[in-house]
């Protein structure tokens, strides 16, 4: 490779990274894309759902992703 291709690779390189972060921070301000990951994101609608059917349900403790159990569940 001469200096010419390696100038043009990177610059291509750079121009699909950049690229891809503006889509990633599109998706992000859209809502579709977060940091949570699938399992946190499915209790979170779970909980918030069983409260608008029942508000007087107790608050369920999270704890790292975890949902606490009550006893006899």
């Amino acid at each position: 490779m001469n200096y010419y291709e390696i100038e043009k690779l990177s610059e291509h390189r750079r121009s699909e990274l950049e690229r891809r972060l503006s889509e990633k921070v599109k998706l992000q301000e859209a809502g579709v894309a977060t940091g949570l990951s699938i399992r946190t994101a499915a209790a979170r609608a779970l909980l918030a759902l069983a409260h608008r059917l029942d508000p007087h349900l107790a608050a369920l403790q999270v704890r790292q992703g975890e949902v606490a159990h009550r006893p006899g569940c």
